[in-house]
């Protein structure tokens, strides 16, 4: 006991001379209201209130009174800087632009317009959140809803409400119909976006009213196309609203169109389509005219080609296949089935980051196709080289022929070593050293030469 007693008055005084000598103890203290970096907002549509991420709010700009009738439903999350959840501060909401605010402790099926601004604090029906509600005012345009906790701004969010079509704007995918009356681009609502001929549209449109914003799920009916050449192109559109889902899509208040060539063409003529949108019979608003040019699927000719004849090492090249018909235009777009004779597409003579069309169909738009390699890093010369496949869209003159594009990559110090010598000879002035220098670059020009004609008698190509 006496022990304990003396270790008590020794812990006493060690104490006592620490507060003595001033040293200070700190002590974690946080700023009261929500941190901007841990509390968070989600928009959902309409009375939602379970998404995870932001909902894109596009509406009608009608007004909407009735409970529950809100475009969006906005749930809010707060926290301090600690992480704690706040269930007992008040945020104050406010909206610049259309559309009324609208909250309640209840569930938002109840909630109704209030206005410009409201405060809104934690939900019965949300447990510790806060959640209230956008509805349409009648009023068009974007608006920006912010969220603050005192003064500090926790989110912003945005939504926009639309009026009737006011301009057109179509975006061209597909330039190149078939002679024979073929329909050109898909048919769908789904466009993935993935560089391929089938699953893309001819045209995309986007409908916008007069305040900018896009114009969704308007009638299929409600769009037609004008031809400046009937014997060219046909006015027959197929039009339907893109559903949003592909990395292709454009978004809401976007439409996906196919068109048709006229039967009985000929290679090489162009027409001009205009689309339309009319409600209800009223006037008409135009998209910007688009040219097509018809020719045939028919593959009568092959070029292959890269952006350079030489490059540095590691440097990035564009290889290019053009695809022509029998009058010598790019051939219609299209996905050319046994394009190639491998499923290996071309082979390379050094070793490259890619295969090279690793499929045997190959899609050419505009008469081209294309693909970016990235070249080896030691200097030479790189052939790349396949066979043809038997295609139904390949002439059987074609049908099983070599094809090979080659280009040379030149290090530094190729090049450095050339430069030496020429400034060499200069530096001396010496026509016989100047002439030394000339014939050194012929000769590695010449040697270069000579390895791409074994190349091309190897592979059968003149």
């Amino acid at each position: 006991m006496a022990t304990a007693i003396i270790l008590r008055r020794r812990i006493a005084c060690l104490a006592a001379s620490v507060v003595g000598v001033g040293v200070l103890v700190a002590v974690p203290s946080f700023a009261a209201g929500g941190s901007v970096a841990n509390s968070n907002a989600i928009i959902n549509l309409s009375t939602g209130t379970a998404a995870t991420s932001d909902a894109r709010i596009i509406h009608h700009k009608e007004i909407s009174r009735l409970p529950g009738s809100q475009v969006a439903t906005v749930v809010v999350t707060v926290k301090d800087e600690a992480g704690t959840p706040l269930t007992s501060e008040t945020l104050s909401v406010t909206n610049s632009g259309p559309g009324a605010l609208g909250t309640g402790t209840g569930s938002p099926a109840d909630f109704v317009p209030a206005g410009q601004a409201v405060s809104v604090t934690a939900s019965a029906s949300v447990p510790g959140k806060y959640v209230f509600a956008l509805f349409a005012d009648g009023r068009g345009g974007f608006s920006t809803v912010s969220i603050f906790d005192g003064p500090t701004l926790l989110a912003t969010k945005f939504a926009a409400f639309y009026g009737p079509v006011a301009f057109l704007t179509a975006f061209q995918n597909l330039a190149l119909p078939n002679v024979n009356g073929a329909p050109l681009g898909s048919n769908s609502a789904h466009n993935p976006g993935d560089g391929t001929y089938v699953n893309a549209p001819a045209v995309i449109l986007t409908a916008k009213d007069g305040n900018g914003v896009p114009v969704p799920n308007e009638p299929a009916a409600e769009f037609s196309a004008s031809s400046s050449d009937l014997t060219i192109l046909s006015p027959a559109i197929s039009v339907i609203p893109d559903d949003g889902l592909g990395t292709g899509s454009l978004g809401a208040g976007t439409y996906n169109v196919q068109i048709h060539s006229a039967s009985g063409g000929v290679s090489g003529r162009s027409a001009k389509l205009t689309f339309r949108y009319s409600a209800d019979n009223g006037p008409f608003i135009s998209s910007a005219p688009l040219t097509f040019t018809t020719s045939s699927s028919m593959i009568s000719k092959v070029l292959m080609s890269l952006d350079k004849a030489s490059y540095g090492p590691g440097e990035n090249a564009t290889l290019s296949i053009s695809a022509l018909d029998g009058a010598g235009n790019p051939v219609s777009d299209q996905d050319a089935g046994n394009f190639f004779a491998s499923s290996a597409g071309l082979s390379t003579s050094l070793p490259v980051n890619k295969l090279l069309f690793p499929f045997t169909t190959v899609t050419f738009i505009r008469g081209k196709a294309t693909t970016t390699l990235d070249l080896p890093i030691a200097s030479g010369i790189l052939t790349l080289s396949g066979r043809l496949g038997n295609g139904s869209n390949l002439a059987t003159t074609l049908q099983g022929l070599p094809v090979s594009a080659s280009l040379t990559v030149l290090t530094t110090q190729d090049v450095d070593s050339a430069q030496t010598r020429v400034l060499a000879a200069a530096s001396e002035r010496s026509a016989t050293a100047a002439l030394e220098a000339v014939l050194a670059l012929t000769a590695i020009v010449k040697s270069l030469v000579a390895i791409i004609v074994k190349i091309q008698k190897k592979l059968g190509v003149k």
